[in-house]
């Protein structure tokens, strides 16, 4: 399987997961992947292409439209190379823009990655309703002021943590007691994928990113399965320091 399409199956894995953890729907099909959790947020209300050439153009039109009869913000992801004029014609029809790019990462393998303990920060895993709490309100507290972060606090109220923490493994990094930083990863049987590395706004440049990030990294049982994830331009620096290489690029429309 090529670099990219391990990313794209990886994500789509993550978009499947989070919406049936809120009893969400699906439209799948060889060309695209589009996701209806319920809940206006174009965060977890996601197109995402599977290929260049639009071959279901009616459903994606039909899905889309749905989504925009009830008032639900959603967003598309386009592997760059599948940039073509069928998909800048959809997108241009529901006037969706290019709001930013994300550089496709892997790493071959997590053999000998070990965690690092950090005295400030301790790291646990989320198992429950209370621990999803926590985790959700470091992802509220990016959004601040917008209608964002209350779609998010609706979502994290709907789901079930029962469902999602099956598949999903979370982490919270807590600094006296304070949740200040978040991780997870999942397990897509080829790849394992890596998202929601964050850390709140007055602890960053603590070294507390980088500690969750290799603690995800030694939590993953197969040491020999490649990792994948998608970075900002600013992420970027800490992945490669752990040998992550660039293999694609993804564009994200709003």
């Amino acid at each position: 399987m090529i670099n990219q399409q391990l990313v794209i199956n990886n994500f789509a894995h993550k978009i499947n997961l989070f919406t049936r953890a809120v009893g969400g729907t699906l439209l799948h099909k060889e060309d695209f992947l589009l996701a209806d959790t319920g809940i206006p947020t174009d965060t977890h209300n996601v197109l995402l292409s599977l290929a260049a050439r639009v071959e279901n153009l009616t459903f994606i039109q039909e899905g889309l439209n749905r989504l925009r009869e009830k008032g639900f913000p959603f967003s598309a992801w386009i592997d760059s190379r599948f940039v073509s004029d069928n998909w800048k014609a959809l997108l241009g029809e529901f006037n969706l823009a290019e709001a930013e790019r994300s550089s496709m990462m892997k790493l071959e393998q997590t053999v000998g990655i070990q965690p690092v303990k950090q005295e400030d920060l301790l790291i646990e895993k989320v198992n429950g309703p209370d621990g999803l709490k926590d985790y959700a309100d470091i992802l509220l507290s990016l959004f601040a002021g917008t209608e964002e972060r209350n779609a998010l606090g609706q979502y994290f109220r709907q789901v079930s943590a029962g469902i999602l923490l099956k598949n999903v493994h979370m982490y919270i990094g807590r600094h006296e007691n304070e949740v200040v930083s978040t991780g997870l990863f999942i397990d897509d049987g080829a790849c394992y994928g890596i998202y929601d590395l964050m850390t709140a706004g007055s602890h960053r440049q603590k070294g507390y990113g980088s500690t969750m990030f290799r603690h995800l990294l030694s939590e993953m049982p197969d040491k020999h399965k490649e990792v994948v994830l998608l970075a900002s331009q600013d992420g970027k620096r800490l992945y490669e320091r752990f040998g992550f290489e660039e293999v694609g690029e993804m564009i994200v429309y709003e």
